[in-house]
């Protein structure tokens, strides 16, 4: 949605092969069609999804050359509200699917000797917002 499909069109446009990875299944395959990439149902928390989509890109392609690490979750919460399950969602979505992510990408990327690791995140990100 939003900022990562159009950094994924923009890549599209420029005749990268493009895998868009997301939990919403039927999301992930319009925004996959509209942009004529590949569209995986993953869950970054789930350490056996996203190493399953980076090995299939992989087997695809030949290469991972780009990898942007654009997933998040909400969880608009005042801090004596927000339960331990969904302080844990936010940091496996966020933090987790960062690192599980870049994890399973870097064998490819150091058997390259290139590739570029996006990281990115939003305005809340930086400077705070209620809940």
């Amino acid at each position: 949605m939003g900022i990562g499909q159009e950094l994924a069109r923009h890549l599209a446009d420029s005749g990268s092969d493009v895998y868009l990875l997301d939990i919403a299944g039927e999301e992930v395959a319009a925004a996959a069609d509209e942009l004529g990439a590949t569209g995986l149902v993953c869950d970054v928390r789930s350490t056996a999804d996203v190493d399953s989509a980076v090995t299939r890109a992989v087997a695809d392609t030949g290469r991972v050359d780009i990898i942007v690490n654009n997933a998040g979750i909400l969880s608009d919460h005042r801090l004596w509200r927000l339960s331990d399950e969904d302080w844990e969602e936010v940091l496996a979505s966020h933090l987790g699917g960062t690192f599980r992510l870049t994890r399973a990408a870097t064998p490819a990327l150091r058997a390259q000797e290139y590739g570029r690791v996006i990281n990115r995140t939003s305005y809340t990100g930086l400077h705070g917002n209620v809940g």
